[in-house]
């Protein structure tokens, strides 16, 4: 009675693949309950239990490597093909052994992003992400700044230009050519609105619940009476900037209603000014309320 040894391997495989697979629904069942808010208890784990699969990778693999050496000295001699068909099994285990400990790192990896993300922060973690966007703030401000300044010159020479003009198609040529000098700085400030809100409540974020903390804990320091010095000073900087932008804002405002094209280009403009405005309303707020909770401290 003969044996059909290929299909002994692939029923072997079959059942090796569909325990796996098992064994990965039971993970994504441990996230997904995890993510629901239950309790998942711990599975204990040696260090056999943990590395056993990499030793069979290497068995597999220096196995593969002996046969497909012996095949390629002795190709004329082997009298069939299971050598062959034993080859490619052992490829093809390797191969799902490979993608099967690559979902369970992936899984792990989830896991425990996710456990990490459900835990609250510290009060050490928001004062070091205030840190971090009140060093990146600077570099804004001063963008924006060197942008409204860039415009002034620009606008007064197409005024210029208009009381020269002569005709009213003139005019309105003109008109569209400031239209376009304001679509392009807007743009400008649309790409700066972008990393201006985020780290606006990346800051306010940090910086209120660290403030809080430090006055529910009563805590008294010098890093605390320096850090509401400080708090002073920023204060009135960004009181200070948002003088600057409102009055440039109107300024703005005030081109509107020589045509169309220039109207729709001051309304976009005067729109993402008073978005970087409210920005820097944020900051402001998350200043002034950390200084007040730091004020009592000192």
């Amino acid at each position: 009675m003969s044996m059909d040894w290929t299909g002994l391997i692939t029923g072997a495989v079959s059942v090796y693949l569909l325990w796996q697979q098992n064994q990965i629904f039971k993970q994504q069942n441990e996230i997904f309950a995890a993510q629901g808010g239950k309790m998942v208890p711990a599975a204990k784990s040696s260090a056999f239990r943990r590395y056993w699969p990499m030793l069979v990778m290497l068995a597999l693999t220096v196995t593969t490597l002996i046969a497909v050496t012996y095949l390629s000295a002795n190709k004329k001699s082997l009298p069939n093909l299971w050598l062959d068909r034993f080859l490619g099994f052992v490829v093809g285990i390797a191969s799902v052994k490979i993608g099967a400990s690559g979902l369970r790192l992936v899984s792990r990896v989830r896991k425990r992003n996710l456990e990490l993300s459900q835990a609250s922060k510290g009060f050490l973690d928001y004062k070091l992400q205030a840190e971090t966007a009140m060093g990146k703030l600077p570099s804004i401000i001063n963008k924006l700044t060197a942008m409204m300044s860039s415009i002034a010159p620009k606008m007064a020479g197409q005024a210029a230009r208009i009381t020269a003009a002569q005709s009213t198609a003139e005019h309105l040529k003109i008109a569209k050519a400031a239209a376009r000098t304001l679509d392009t700085h807007s743009l400008q400030v649309e790409l700066l609105l972008v990393r201006l809100t985020a780290v606006a409540n990346f800051l306010a974020e940090g910086l209120n619940e660290w403030s809080k903390w430090v006055h529910d804990s009563k805590a008294k320091n010098p890093e605390v009476v320096s850090f509401a010095a400080a708090m002073r000073i920023l204060t009135g900087t960004m009181q200070s900037s948002m003088k600057q932008i409102q009055g440039y804002i109107d300024s703005i405002a005030a081109v509107s209603g020589m045509s169309q094209a220039l109207n729709a280009s001051v309304d976009r403009h005067v729109r993402c000014m008073q978005a970087v405005q409210q920005a820097l309303l944020t900051i402001y707020s998350a200043y002034s309320e950390s200084l007040v909770r730091l004020e009592t401290l000192t």
